[in-house]
């Protein structure tokens, strides 16, 4: 019998016990002398199969002085064997819950768990802030786009204008965008008259922050700039946290710096500083927007735009914007 011709084998039935029932099948009540010519087989194979046939059931033996076999019919044989084959896997998968109770987690995967940690409440995200900002003794990096923690940007300003007053630098970097919402970029204006380091690029990729390097707070939801953040990820020192410091300082090296003449951003502010239209220029502002927000003819605005891009040596905003991301400002 070809192996491609086996039924039996997977419910637990050898090769040579199946050849022997197959035998009885088509020779009903064959002795045991009748078997070993049907199937070639010695007599100790022979015995060895013909035990095995009457244990599961699937042979009985005739009466009389010399042993005659005959088989149980195939559709009652698979039953039975199906049946006590599932109950067996039944049973392996019980004692598989009590080897697992046994089980012992590597203390590296129990390190992983510790590496990062998952917030799953718009509360527990806006505490996992603070504690950020609290915690920090070198330095906040912060990637300033939406999903927001709280409801308007200068809610966070204490607890930085804290960090700042406790001599830890602040990096922030403005999604363009997301400078041109209300209050963002008069938020930036007071951080960076606070000391924070500030720059400006078009698409950030995600929110990030950021506490000594060492630790990195990220939501689950990036993409919706009016909801606010309801989850995220509690990032500790690993390869992802390489990875994210790594996606910080490339973006930090493409900003454009943001800087303010010191005044306030309003239609009250009757100058044009240099600064302020540069800074509100690459924050993506048209120049009818910076004059009502300086309080200025847009001729000024494009008078004054003008000159920088002269000392710039480019002719386009554009143009502007990635020498100074590559150069720095001018000097005055």
């Amino acid at each position: 019998m070809r192996d491609n011709d086996r039924v039996l084998g997977e419910v637990g039935v050898s090769d040579s016990a199946e050849r022997v029932y197959r035998s009885l099948l088509a020779n009903p009540g064959a002795s045991v002398s009748e078997l070993r010519a049907l199937t070639g087989f010695a007599q100790r194979r022979l015995r060895g199969a013909l035990s095995e046939l009457e244990s599961k059931a699937m042979i009985t033996r005739r009466s009389g002085s010399r042993a005659h076999y005959q088989s149980v019919p195939p559709d009652v044989v698979v039953e039975v064997l199906v049946r006590s084959r599932e109950e067996a896997l039944r049973q392996v998968r019980l004692d598989a819950k009590r080897l697992a109770a046994l089980h012992r987690v590597p203390a590296e995967q129990d390190r992983v768990t510790e590496l990062i940690e998952v917030v799953t409440s718009r509360e527990a995200y806006a505490e996992r802030w603070k504690q950020l900002q609290l915690s920090a003794r070198r330095s906040l990096h912060v990637f300033v786009r939406p999903p927001f923690a709280q409801q308007r940007p200068e809610d966070s300003e204490p607890l930085q204008e804290q960090l700042l007053a406790r001599g830890v630098p602040s990096h922030a970097i403005y999604d363009e965008e997301t400078l041109k919402q209300p209050g963002v970029l008069e938020h930036a204006q007071r951080m960076v008259a606070l000391g924070e380091e500030a720059r400006v690029v078009k698409g950030l990729p995600m929110k990030l922050s950021m506490s000594d390097r060492r630790t990195a707070l990220v939501p689950f939801v990036q993409s919706d700039p009016n909801r606010a953040v309801d989850a995220g990820l509690v990032v500790h020192e690993c390869a992802l946290l390489d990875a994210l410091v790594a996606l910080w300082d490339i973006y930090w090296e493409r900003g454009v710096q943001l800087r303010f003449d010191g005044q306030e951003l309003s239609a009250r502010s009757r100058g044009a500083d240099e600064d302020t239209v540069l800074t509100l220029m690459v924050s993506g502002m048209k120049d009818e927007a910076i004059a009502a927000r300086l309080g200025v003819s847009a001729q000024t605005v494009r008078r004054r735009i003008s000159e920088i891009q002269r000392r710039l040596g480019v002719s386009t905003r554009f143009q502007a914007g990635v020498a100074l991301g590559r150069q720095g400002w001018p000097a005055r």
